[in-house]
């Protein structure tokens, strides 16, 4: 683990709008830091909401070790999604609401024992911005999207004003870092962090071993798509370019507002099977017994943490060529243009090389494992306790 210091008696206060049980990379990222959290014993709260999308419900107070997690309820629905477009209607949305949560969390535990406000996302990150100048505290906002923004734009505007008064702003991706920074961000306090993943569930084992234990066919190449079924995610184009590779199986991990389309889409394929939600332990499972991932996204993607997770697990990735994906795949898979032509030349590819993939997966699996350690959280710590402090006080009791 990096170096770091900090007072212990201090609060990591946390502000997300996404929590468990959403589910998301973001969401996925938040469980992580929290157990990394309670594993080094460090206090944080976090305020959040009770799942805004699908309408389920959670505890209103739940305990992780050293973590308190606080959920309001909110408006509940596909406001989010609708929304996505529009950074005045998602602020509208989110930051009042917000706001109110994030304040009452610091009045229960006290702002004078707040060591950092940490906002993920654009709404919250204006959300830790105002809080950390009204009470005079340290605040840095994690962004996981890229926006496709043009500089000098409204939107551009609006963001850069939201995120420019906190101390740090990290990004996920080089792509993400270098779009904040055209938009008028300080590069001084404009940086990059990584995502880490729980190697004890996302780890290297035997292809034949998972295959036998799901009951699949150990000699036939096998395709995973993990990820929300919406559009822009891709996946109706792979059904479609499906029906041209029969001898390959596709696995399909994820639920979504297009789930019962992209099932009729694929009621006469064979080869195609739609699992829905699965756990973390059982989809790094899947992982495992899967030749290759497929992330068709037609978006810019901020990272793509399945990305990270099946490589951890050893699987090949093919991946589009958009966004934060590219850094994420690295030299471990293969980029294509998320067209028709592009999906098709992946399908081609795996039938013919994946026996050659099979006997790389360890290999792809440690080098995985180097790469997105917990020793990405310590450096995140490190850095949050690193962002310049406010206040004369705050300058005595800083990192």
């Amino acid at each position: 683990m990096l170096p770091y210091s900090s007072t212990p008696a201090k609060v990591i206060v946390i502000v997300s709008p996404f929590f468990e049980p959403n589910v998301g990379g973001v969401e996925t990222h938040l469980s992580d830091y929290v157990k990394a959290l309670a594993l080094r014993n460090r206090r944080a709260v976090v305020a959040t909401f009770q799942p805004l999308v699908d309408g389920s419900a959670a505890a209103v107070c739940e305990q992780r070790g050293s973590v308190t997690i606080y959920r309001a309820r909110w408006l509940q629905g596909n406001y989010f999604n609708a929304f996505e477009k529009s950074i005045p209607l998602q602020f509208l949305y989110l930051v009042p609401a917000c706001l109110f949560q994030a304040l009452r969390v610091l009045v229960r535990v006290g702002h004078r024992n707040v060591e950092v406000l940490h906002g993920h996302g654009i709404a919250a990150g204006l959300v830790v911005a105002i809080l950390g100048r009204l009470f005079r505290k340290r605040s840095v906002v994690s962004i996981h999207a890229i926006y496709e923004l043009t500089p000098g734009s409204m939107k551009a505007n609006l963001i850069r004003l939201a995120l420019a008064g906190n101390a740090a702003v990290l990004c996920l991706s080089d792509d993400s870092l270098r779009e904040m920074i055209s938009i008028g961000l300080d590069p001084r306090t404009t940086d990059r962090f990584s995502y880490w993943l729980d190697t004890d569930i996302f780890r290297y084992d035997s292809l034949p071993h998972n295959r036998e234990a799901l009951a699949l066919p150990t000699a036939a190449p096998m395709l995973l798509f993990v990820g929300r079924l919406i559009e822009k995610k891709g996946l109706r184009k792979v059904l479609c370019a499906m029906r041209s590779h029969p001898e390959i199986h596709l696995m399909v991990i994820g639920d979504g507002p297009d789930r019962a389309a992209l099932e009729g889409e694929a009621a006469h394929l064979a080869g195609v099977t739609f699992l829905g939600r699965k756990t973390n332990e059982e989809t790094a499972q899947y992982y495992r017994a899967a030749d290759a991932l497929i992330v068709p996204s037609e978006y810019a993607e901020g990272f793509g943490r399945v990305v990270a997770e099946a490589l951890c697990c050893g699987a090949y990735v093919y991946a589009s060529n958009r966004g934060g994906l590219p850094e994420a795949v690295g030299e471990d898979g293969s980029l294509f243009e998320p067209n028709e032509a592009g999906i098709d030349g992946i399908l081609d590819d795996l039938e013919r090389n994946y026996w050659r993939y099979r006997g790389t997966r360890a290999a792809r699996a440690a080098a995985a494992a180097g790469r997105f350690s917990e020793r990405n959280c310590d450096a995140l710590l490190a850095r949050l306790c690193a962002a310049a402090p406010r206040t004369a006080r705050d300058r005595r009791e800083a990192c």
